[in-house]
């Protein structure tokens, strides 16, 4: 018996490790750059950034000029200076304030480029998971002399595309949508207007409709950032995340869709297509038995419970994929190891 309760599928777990991945990515690049903008900040190193870029490469010894931006002069500090009794004290102050000022303006400088990755690099993952079940679809269609029946979609939403031509039910992802157009529009200000806010973000970010879903998503989260229009788009790293974390959350949702669009036969042939691939084998990963890399492929990898370890070759059997399977497997482990 196999149980699919836990089961993932290929496109699914491709954005589930490239979220996992852009995490990591994400959190040692803004670490990295709060180091070098405390380096640059200490008394000293204001103009060692030019340093800091040729012992990163032999070949950048001539970097352009760069320095931290310099926070405006605040002029009511100046009045209370002059006013003040304790002119040394104000000094102090101002000191303390200006500092955390000039960090603030550099962390938005220099962060913005790591959220701009984020969020780009999630967009991008979602553009390549959608081709991906297309084309498990087409290839499993293809398998059963069927043809993917799909549905024609106006929407200019991706997901709503998606969810359309397949004639899925949105009511589990409709609570995410709010946020993942907030996210979409960011994109595409990034993309076509500098990272200018455009008309379509200034007016989804002071929506009702955000607001109430990431309260009932994220309850003792902050509110997402409003813009007017053409304002300056400066989203955390930290918010950024929560770009790919959203997608996601409706691949959990287009994960079930495709379980049962395919059922366990498909899980099963989706398995095969993978465990036995030529770019799958390695001298470092050796796996005698055919039956042993499928279970591996199968319940490793997909999550599906096998109840015997039989019963994954039973499927490949009854579809009429294994022996051709099996074959390719013992000629591919006698060309990493002629005594097999």
């Amino acid at each position: 018996m196999l149980d699919l309760e836990y089961a993932v599928t290929e496109p699914f777990l491709n954005y589930h490790l490239f979220h996992e991945g852009l995490n990591t990515k994400v959190k040692v690049l803004t670490s990295s750059l709060n180091h070098v903008i405390e380096y640059l900040l200490t008394p000293g190193n204001e103009n060692k950034m030019n340093e800091l870029i040729k012992k990163t490469d032999k070949s950048w010894q001539f970097p352009p000029n760069f320095s931290l931006p310099n926070p405006p002069v605040d002029e009511s500090s100046l009045k209370s200076k002059i006013s003040s009794k304790r002119p040394d004290k104000v000094d102090d102050n101002n000191e303390l304030d200006y500092q955390l000022k000039k960090k603030e303006l550099a962390q938005e400088m220099l962060y913005w480029y790591v959220s701009e990755m984020a969020i780009f690099g999630s967009f991008s993952a979602l553009d390549d998971c959608i081709v991906d079940i297309d084309s498990w679809f087409s290839s499993w269609a293809m398998f059963n002399n069927t043809q993917d029946k799909k549905s024609e979609s106006t929407s200019s939403n991706k997901i709503e595309r998606l969810y359309d031509s397949h004639e899925w039910d949105m009511k589990n992802i409709k609570t995410f949508l709010p946020i993942y157009e907030y996210f979409s529009a960011v994109r595409n200000s990034i993309a076509h207007r500098q990272s200018k806010a455009s008309h379509k973000l200034s007016e989804i970010s002071k929506s009702q409709e955000l607001k109430e879903s990431v309260e009932r998503n994220f309850p003792k989260g902050k509110p997402l950032s409003e813009f007017e229009y053409n304002e300056d788009i400066f989203i955390s790293p930290k918010t950024s995340l929560l770009c790919s974390h959203i997608i996601r959350l409706i691949f959990e949702d287009i994960n079930k869709y495709i379980i049962k669009k395919m059922g366990i036969e498909g899980i099963i042939y989706m398995s095969c297509k993978l465990a036995f691939e030529p770019s799958s084998y390695n001298e470092n990963k050796v796996v005698n038995l055919a039956k042993n890399r499928l279970n591996e492929i199968v319940s490793g990898r997909y999550h599906v419970i096998i109840k015997g370890e039989d019963e994954a070759v039973k499927v490949a059997e009854s579809l009429g994929i294994w022996r051709d399977c099996a074959k390719f497997h013992a000629n591919n482990m006698r060309k990493l190891d002629p005594k097999f």
